[in-house]
């Protein structure tokens, strides 16, 4: 099957929870573990998140967020300010699609008790204890990786395709990873960066949804998403026996859009929007060896949408 979304939404293995908190900033630590669902978070007392973490640990600053959205495997750290809301109780919402962006199988409603579209509700209703406590106005100093410094720039396709079964029949979806051809898992590795380069990779997604895509081994930086024209890139692959183009660059359109300001930090997992290149680019440091590389929908994965990666000694 494409991807599963069930019915019941838990947190930390609780079915709609609620947290009695007081009146005072608390930390909560975000990690979508869900199947294939993403996540578009808001509170009903429509205030704001602080996020000042994310997969990879600290933001270089803090980054205040009406709103919250999370594919699967990615990591938000968060501050919540529950400051003169005693009484209240506030519901955490989420309205993402699913498939997410654009739907089909679901369409969370946030004003319906006990559906997809309520997570947990927030009770103030604790004494107040105190609250010592301060966001930096500087969190973890970091120097970004220039672009200028990639040894590579390597162009890697996202694709669906029918997968046919022993007996003949059709499966629904095979999802594949590609340099830039689409591959099995079993295929000759491809991805072969050498300990200590830094590498620039260009993830095409030629599908019709968004694909959370990890890579391991290494924290990345968002460069930019740009639009791209699925059409003529898959018409060229058509017309030369499934190879794709050498290069996505004469496909490319608009300009390209910067990374959102809370992606700006270290990431191992990036959302890859259908129909645009994202760009994401890392340095390949600490342990050379077999990693892997793969969309983080478990259906997806477990049907050909990952790939080894041999990181190789300097």
């Amino acid at each position: 099957m494409p991807e599963t979304f069930g019915d019941t939404i838990l947190v930390n293995g609780t079915v709609w929870p609620y947290l009695e908190v007081e009146p005072r900033k608390y930390r909560f630590r975000i990690l979508n573990a869900s199947n294939a669902r993403f996540y578009h978070l808001r509170l009903t007392s429509g205030q704001p998140f602080v996020q000042v973490g994310t997969d990879g640990g600290f933001l270089f600053r803090p980054v205040t967020i009406s709103d919250l959205t999370l594919a699967p495997a990615e990591r938000a750290d968060v501050i919540i300010d529950f400051s003169g809301r005693g009484g209240q109780e506030i519901i955490l919402n989420n309205d993402a699609l699913a498939p997410f962006p654009d739907g089909g199988d679901d369409a969370p409603d946030p004003t319906v008790p006990g559906s997809t579209g309520q997570l947990m509700q927030f009770r103030v209703n604790q004494p107040f204890h105190g609250d010592g406590s301060f966001v930096p106005p500087i969190l973890r100093p970091q120097i970004p990786l220039p672009p200028s410094s990639a040894s590579r720039v390597r162009d890697l396709s996202l694709n669906e395709d029918v997968s046919i079964l022993p007996n003949g029949d059709e499966a629904p979806i095979q999802s594949l990873l590609g340099s830039p051809n689409p591959r099995h898992w079993e295929d000759p590795v491809t991805e072969n960066p050498r300990l200590g380069s830094v590498e620039i990779w260009r993830l095409i997604n030629t599908t019709g949804d968004a694909h959370p895509v990890h890579i391991h081994q290494v924290q990345f930086q968002v460069l930019d998403r740009q639009p791209f024209d699925v059409d003529a890139y898959l018409a060229y692959r058509d017309a030369h026996g499934g190879a794709s183009p050498a290069s996505v660059t004469p496909y490319l359109l608009d300009s390209p859009i910067p990374p959102d300001a809370n992606e700006i930090g270290r990431k191992d997992t990036v959302r890859a929007k259908p129909g645009y290149v994202t760009r994401v680019i890392m340095q390949f440091g600490d342990f050379p060896g077999r990693f892997v590389w793969h969309c983080h929908i478990l259906e997806h994965e477990d049907n050909d949408m990952m790939r080894p990666m041999d990181v190789l000694p300097r």
